[in-house]
């Protein structure tokens, strides 16, 4: 989320799940969800503020699980507290988000 609200596309792409071990493959998704990120932030979201505190995290076996996040979205429009979720799955030993299951109310123009 800290990725998300400083707009660093490097990050994001870094901390999203990529789902797959063929190196090329990998390359061709990171450079896909480079482009896809850039434009959600730096585009659709580059004047979207929002904040954030994480409420609770689920562990539904070793390698997923659930961060709950209660977000305040339109911080500056007279925004609301809601609730979200980003589910997370480990790889390569780290835990990453799974950016297509995020609710796209979240922010604008996520990744697919």
């Amino acid at each position: 989320m800290d990725a998300l609200a400083r707009h660093d596309v490097d990050q994001l792409v870094e901390m999203s799940y990529i789902g797959t071990s063929d190196p090329v493959k990998i390359e061709e998704r990171k450079k896909k969800l480079r482009s896809e990120w850039d434009f959600a932030v730096n585009t659709a979201g580059k004047h979207y503020a929002f904040v954030w505190k994480v409420v609770s995290y689920t562990k539904q076996n070793e390698t997923s699980g659930a961060v709950a996040l209660k977000v305040t979205r339109n911080v500056f429009n007279g925004g609301y507290e809601e609730k979200f979720e980003l589910p997370m799955e480990q790889e390569n030993g780290k835990w990453k988000v799974v950016v297509s299951g995020v609710s796209r109310d979240l922010f604008p123009a996520l990744p697919n």
